[in-house]
């Protein structure tokens, strides 16, 4: 078990350092080329560190399904893109509830968080640094989705992912919830607090994957 904790550890630290060195070396060959190109190739880099069309696109589905009765179609949909956990015995409220608890915890992995390390990469080695950070962060978020689970060998080899990824979404999560707090408060503004509010100041609770940002167990409070 050892082993594989340490294999797992080698495993993220080559994934992360690959992924910003392509980053870096894409940014170089950019470089090279006239201003506007560059320029549009540098965005184009940020975009590929960023993942919410899926997302919406499958959250929209589900919906669809969920307003036209079919509950089979949205347990499915919500099995298949958004959750790791069984969803045969779901209700249509809890189908809901899990699709909105994944674009809200998403909110953080697609973009919150690879804008914040694209930020501060630019701000303190320019824009080749901030695109090498995010990819890198890309790495990690990706990498924890696939093997940082608390079952099996998993256990182990996904030790490393999973505490990196929490420690990189620390201070995105926290500002996604902010985020997600202060929506909620503006459309509540006739009415009393939103009850998220008093949500975000602890953690969720636990889920059967290491990484819980808060978002997702936020969402769940209104």
């Amino acid at each position: 078990m050892d082993d594989l904790a340490l294999y797992g550890t080698f495993l993220i630290l080559v994934v992360a350092g690959v992924a910003a060195a392509g980053a870096l070396a894409a940014h170089a060959v950019l470089a090279t080329l006239p201003a506007p190109v560059a320029l549009l190739g540098d965005a184009w880099l940020l975009k590929c560190s960023l993942s919410l069309d899926g997302l919406f696109a499958a959250v929209e589905i589900t919906r669809g399904h969920l307003v036209a009765g079919d509950l089979a179609g949205a347990r499915r949909q919500v099995a298949w893109h958004l959750v790791s956990r069984p969803t045969d015995d779901l209700d249509a409220p809890a189908v809901a509830s899990a699709a909105v608890e994944s674009l809200a915890e998403n909110l953080t992995d697609g973009l919150v968080s690879p804008v914040c390390f694209y930020v501060a990469g630019a701000l303190l080695g320019g824009v080749g640094a901030g695109l090498a950070l995010a990819w890198a962060y890309r790495a990690v978020n990706t990498a924890d989705a696939m093997i940082g689970y608390r079952r099996d060998e998993l256990e182990y080899l996904g030790r490393a992912t999973a505490r990196t990824d929490d420690a990189l979404n620390y201070v995105p999560a926290r500002l996604a919830a902010a985020t997600i707090v202060a929506g909620r408060g503006s459309r509540a503004s006739r009415g009393p607090a939103p009850p998220a509010c008093g949500g975000a100041t602890g953690r969720g609770p636990r889920a059967p994957t290491r990484a819980r940002p808060w978002p997702r167990w936020r969402a769940r409070s209104g």
